[in-house]
């Protein structure tokens, strides 16, 4: 599970963060969930037109970017809670 209030980064275009917690998770950090997706939504609106597709599995919600410069603002914007895995997307 990725940690709450955390985007990982799958690949070039693709992040994923998790936007349902279990009631134990839920408790200790819900807010930080909604946080997530009120920035991320504050993001995709302030930046539009931008071409994505976001999918949700299960839990989590998948955003692609269509474009890697619009790909490369999102990392920026969000470089404070970005996870890679120990990879570099460059």
């Amino acid at each position: 599970m990725i940690e709450p209030g955390k985007i990982y980064q799958i690949d070039y275009r693709a992040f994923e963060f998790t936007i349902e917690l279990d009631f134990y998770s839920k408790v200790n950090s819900g807010s930080l969930i909604v946080d997530l997706i009120d920035r991320v939504n504050k993001y995709l609106k302030v930046r539009s037109p931008l071409e994505y597709d976001h999918q949700q599995d299960g839990s989590k919600v998948i955003l692609k970017f269509a474009k890697l410069d619009d790909a490369r603002m999102f990392m920026l914007s969000f470089s404070d809670i970005l996870e890679t895995g120990g990879y570099w997307y460059e």
